[in-house]
C-alpha cells in the first residue's frame, strides 16, 4: 500500500497530487475515509497507463497544471504500478512477459521522458 500512503502524505504536506488509478474502485478507495482530510489536494484520473492515449492525456494534464499555474512545478513522480507473473519460466507465454515489461519498465520510462 505504498502508493496510497505516498499520495496522502504528499497531500498532507500541501502538495497537489495527480493520482492515476487503474480502476474506479481504486480511485474510490484512495479518496475514501483515509484521505478525507487531504482529498482537496488530490486529483484522480482513472485509466490504464499502458494505453498510450491515456498516458498522453495524463502528461498533458500535468503540463496544463504547471503552465496554468495550478501548481508551481512538478516536484516528483511516484511509479507505483507493477505486476509479477508467477510460474515456471518455460510455461509462461511471451505475451505475458511483454505485458509485464510494458507496465514495469516501458510505462515509467515513457512517463519520465514525456514530462
Amino acid at each position: 500500500r505504498i502508493g496510497p500512503h505516498a499520495v496522502h502524505d504528499a497531500a498532507a504536506f500541501g502538495f497537489h497530487v495527480l493520482a492515476c488509478c487503474y480502476s474506479q474502485e481504486g480511485a474510490d478507495e484512495l479518496l475514501g475515509e483515509e484521505g478525507a482530510t487531504t482529498s482537496k489536494n488530490i486529483e484522480v484520473v482513472v485509466g490504464d497507463l499502458t494505453d498510450k492515449l491515456f498516458l498522453e492525456s495524463v502528461v498533458a494534464r500535468v503540463k496544463e497544471m504547471v503552465e496554468g499555474n495550478e501548481v508551481s512545478m512538478l516536484y516528483g513522480l511516484v511509479n507505483n504500478a507493477g505486476m509479477v507473473i508467477p510460474g515456471i519460466v518455460d510455461w509462461i507465454p511471451m505475451a505475458a512477459y511483454e505485458k509485464c515489461m510494458e507496465l514495469n519498465f516501458h510505462v515509467p520510462v515513457r512517463l519520465i521522458n514525456s514530462l
